[in-house]
């Protein structure tokens, strides 16, 4: 019998919860205003920013040169706008991931004035006694009180994988879980004091993790900033060789500077991420880990389990099959017996619950149901009599059976057609035994069959529509269940999937195979019967062998080891806490048909990144290359910190958000970086042709004097930038073509109508002095057009004969 504790009286949690004994910390991963604030303010770009402002005032100082106050005034209006639109973009996230982190607290369940309660994980005080069973995280640090055949997984908070059997006054460590039988321990560490707090790296639900598409990225930046570096330290070489060091050549070091720093393309992926995991929240699935949303588009295979995924995470029963010689109120009896003395109440014991147990019965010992060996034992007292009963899978205790008993069992299969269901034999074991029960012995068991116990699944209706939906985006499906073959193909059947029978190997058969032949069985097989964990795992590491990307499904402690392996780990929100913990996203609801939804979103986000990366890389390649050619070449350089300034915002920053409140395409990038080479490659020489098409028809066909040629470069510039925006998203994102049309096209009428309007009027007066526009007449408009509009027709048919095949593929 379980021992009785009283626990703490609601008086003694008051006194407790007065003197902040309670399991209540700050949560530090969830950044306060305050530290938003003061990370937006002082952050690299804007210490970049302030130098180059300095920069650009201490020669202002020297030389009296206007242009350099009001470049500066550029750069100070576009920082303080940035970081005011960082500040705000980042505290509305982390107010969504605080409201994802209310939606992941579990419960616990703690003995309070006798009886057993279920209360939030934070209300937890030091001296509660906890109960913890099979599948639960223990989250805060205690002294085991009586220990059941407790073992635990101390992997999340030492890396030690293998379990670790428990006995009374043993240590228990918050962050790890109960993997087999169950307990009761005291708190004593609780809040800030637990080890899963001070080494919150290792024990938090929810880790701010740098992704590894969000680290290249990163690298992305390291990159420009050594370039620029590179490029800014040459040109103050060069000056100061040529005795050059003019306001001119300072406002060229200055544009360097602040144009290569890709602080958009950083902001724009950190955000993007960081809503996007809210929005797959809103969608009902909790992403605990961040780089689960770039393997998204990258899945290859899907395995899961059958329970809780293809069916409800529902038992019932079915229907009862009697051996010869016992009757069916005896065989009712000794089941809820067994069903009410088992301690741990999984799905299968409480569809026994049904039954009435006799009134005299008391446990003496159990074997908790194991997925290794798929059998449980309970030996008790009924009456004045002690018996051992055992429950386990039909075809796992067949071959315990004598011939009569086996052929007796088929039988019944065929008499009362028992193909398809969830089959257990419920049997007493008739062999001498020791004194205390143990799962090395149950192989020596000789047991009397007593009864077929059938138990069926609830098929999820919808689970067919996410089948089929793999299917046609060309992922694999496989399945892998510790149930029965027979079992298994009912619920296949009855979510309307028609599977071969060749498709289908047990667990024992997995055993038999060589490496290679192992390898080649799991590539060829998609439905895996009488799986153990073991089988689960070696499955998913042949996929990644075979560099496939695979995602695992589950729900139970069965499932943990996959799933840890697993590229992409799914968790039901019903399955244990320690498989939830281990996953990169948990599915709340078991809303197994938002998986397709899931990939989608993920798809979205990974695309939305890689069209604003193509638009800001593309502007640092254009960028470097007009820096360099004046070395070698004798060309204008056109650009000046404003005017770079009037660049980003049409051609980069504008397309930027409009893409992230638009983009529709949930597409499958499979290689990110190969497609952003091959985009900026086309779009950089394309930018620059057109610029220097302009600089050659305006400076040799039409004449026009260095001044305004450089206009006409500038203005080339804006124009090829925007329509390098429409390159980026029009033939991809397919459903929102004429959006970006209609942006793109007023992104260039907003332009052309400021640089042909009398500056006369007083806005216009503002924004062409501020940046410099002179207004463009006729001849001019038409050098531009003869620089841009042909090559603009080349522009996006190369586009579309040279990127977007690669896309598609």
């Amino acid at each position: 019998m379980l021992p009785q504790f009283q626990g703490l009286t609601q008086n003694e949690v008051q006194e407790r919860l007065a003197k902040g004994l309670s399991n209540r910390t700050t949560r530090e991963h969830i950044k306060s205003v305050p530290q938003i604030l003061l990370e937006n303010s002082f952050s690299i770009f804007n210490l970049i920013n302030f130098a180059v402002i300095s920069f650009l005032l201490i020669f202002y100082f020297t030389t009296d040169d206007e242009r350099l106050v009001l470049d500066s005034l550029g750069i100070v209006t576009v920082t303080l706008a940035n970081t005011l639109i960082a500040i705000v973009q980042e505290i509305r996230a982390a107010r969504a991931l605080d409201k994802m982190e209310l939606l992941k607290n579990p419960f616990v369940t703690v003995i309070r004035d006798g009886q057993k309660v279920q209360i939030d994980k934070h209300d937890i005080v030091q001296d509660d006694v906890l109960f913890i069973e099979k599948g639960e995280q223990i989250v805060v640090d205690g002294t085991v009180l009586y220990a059941n055949r407790l073992e635990v997984d101390e992997s999340l908070v030492t890396g030690e994988s293998i379990s670790i059997a428990k006995s009374a006054g043993d240590e228990l460590l918050s962050g790890s879980f109960c993997v087999f039988g169950n307990g009761y321990f005291r708190a004593e560490k609780v809040g800030a004091e637990s080890y899963a707090t001070r080494i919150t790296a290792q024990a938090k639900r929810y880790k701010f993790m740098v992704s590894p598409l969000q680290r290249k990225i990163n690298l992305l930046f390291v990159w420009s900033f050594g370039i620029t570096a590179i490029l800014v330290l040459v040109e103050i070489l060069r000056s100061l060789i040529l005795h050059n060091f003019t306001p001119d050549e300072v406002r060229k070091i200055s544009t360097i500077a602040i144009s290569l720093i890709p602080e958009g393309l950083v902001f724009f992926s950190s955000i993007t991420f960081t809503i996007g995991i809210f929005r797959i929240a809103k969608i009902g699935a909790i992403i605990q880990k961040i780089n689960a949303i770039d393997t998204f588009p990258t899945i290859q295979v899907v395995c899961m389990d059958k329970t809780g995924t293809l069916t409800q995470n529902k038992i019932d029963f079915a229907t009862l099959s009697l051996f010869k010689g016992f009757s069916e109120d005896e065989v009712k009896a000794c089941l809820g017996a067994f069903s009410a003395l088992s301690t741990e109440q999984n799905a299968t014991i409480k569809a026994l619950s049904i039954f009435t147990p006799p009134a005299a019965i008391a446990r003496l010992d159990e074997i908790p149901f194991r997925s290794d060996i798929k059998i449980s034992a309970v030996k008790m007292t009924i009456g004045s009599s002690v018996r051992t009963f055992i429950l386990g899978g039909f075809d796992v205790l067949q071959e315990r059976l004598s011939k009569s008993e086996e052929e007796e069992a088929l039988a019944l299969f065929t008499q009362y057609k028992l193909s398809g269901y969830r089959n257990l034999l419920f049997s007493e074991v008739s062999s001498e035994l020791s004194e205390k029960l143990s799962a090395e012995q149950v192989d020596s068991f000789e047991i009397t069959p007593i009864a077929i116990v059938s138990l069926k699944d609830k098929a999820r209706t919808d689970a067919i529509d996410v089948l089929k939906l793999f299917e046609k985006n060309n992922i694999d499906v496989k399945i892998i269940s510790g149930d029965s073959g027979d079992s298994v193909f009912q619920t296949l059947r009855e979510i309307g999937w028609n599977a071969s029978p060749d498709l289908m190997i047990t667990g024992n058969e997995l055993d038999k195979l060589s490496t290679e032949q192992l390898t080649e069985v799991i590539s060829q097989k998609s439905i895996f019967v009488r799986a153990k964990p073991e089988h689960k795992l070696t499955i998913v590491q042949t996929l990644k062998a075979l560099k496939k990307e695979t995602a695992m499904i589950g729900d139970g402690v069965n499932d943990l080891l996959a799933i840890k392996e697993a590229s992409l780990g799914i968790a039901m929100e019903e399955g244990s806490a320690i498989t939830k913990e281990a996953a990169d996203v948990v599915l709340l609801k078991n809303r197994f048909s938002l998986l397709p939804k899931m990939f989608d979103e993920g798809s979205k986000i990974i695309n939305t990144v890689r069209y604003v990366s193509n638009l800001f890389i593309t502007k640092n390649a254009v960028v470097i290359v007009l820096s360099i050619l004046p070395w070698f070449l004798d060309v204008l350089y056109p650009l000046t910190p404003r005017k770079g300034g009037l660049m980003s915002i049409l051609g980069i920053a504008l397309p930027a958000y409009f893409i992230a409140l638009m983009n529709l395409n949930t597409s499958p990038v499979r290689d990110f970086f190969g497609q952003l080479r091959s985009f900026v490659l086309l779009s950089t020489f394309m930018i620059l042709s057109q610029t220097f098409a302009a600089y050659f028809i305006g400076g040799y066909l039409f004449e026009f004097p260095e001044s305004v040629v450089v206009e006409l470069m500038t203005g080339a510039l804006v124009i090829s930038s925007i329509l390098n925006f429409l390159c980026a998203v029009y033939f991809d994102d397919v459903r929102n073509q004429k959006p970006y049309l209609l942006f793109g096209v007023g992104l260039i009428a907003v332009y052309v109508s400021i640089a042909t309007i009398s500056p006369e009027l007083f806005i216009t007066k503002i924004i062409t002095t501020f940046y410099e526009i002179t207004p463009f007449n006729a001849s001019q408009w038409t050098a531009i057009a003869l620089s841009v509009l042909p090559l603009s027709a080349l522009f996006f048919y190369a586009h579309f004969l040279c990127i977007k095949p690669a896309l598609r593929t």
